[in-house]
């Protein structure tokens, strides 16, 4: 998002600094990034500058205009073999893959852990029932 909001609010390279951006169409965004136009502006801007207005938009005649740079950005985001979101899928797989990992290990960790507490158990048991046989000896004396 902030890659399309960057070619939304720059300058298209090779035009008059007077109508290099869309804001000098009339185009403005809000905080919340909601886009409007000012008809008037633009009204105004095609009216004395037409062909910088076509330029703003043009796919790659002599520049690149919105509509190439648009085109890019979201290309550059949404490609299926290294984009932005395939990045960031592949990134959350690993993060997946890792934590399936860790859980692995935890649990393998709690088996070995579990299997020493019954081992303990089983020791304790022993030697109550040792202790026990003992008093038992001992109170018939």
């Amino acid at each position: 998002w902030d890659d399309l909001r960057k070619v939304m609010s720059g300058a298209v390279a090779g035009l008059p600094d007077t109508i290099s951006r869309l804001l000098h169409i009339g185009v403005t965004s809000s905080t919340d990034g909601v886009y409007s136009l000012d008809s008037s502006k633009l009204k105004t801007a095609l009216s004395s500058s037409f062909d910088d207005v076509v330029a703003l938009f043009e796919d790659g005649t002599t520049t690149d205009g919105f509509g190439a740079l648009m085109y890019n950005s979201a290309s550059y985001i949404t490609d299926t073999a290294d984009g932005r979101i395939k990045g960031r899928q592949d990134g959350l797989q690993d993060n997946i893959k890792k934590i399936d990992d860790d859980i692995r290990n935890k649990e393998y960790t709690l088996s070995l852990y579990e299997d020493q507490l019954r081992a303990q158990f089983m020791g304790l048991e022993s030697m109550l029932a040792s202790l026990k046989t003992q008093s038992s000896f001992l109170s018939n004396l």
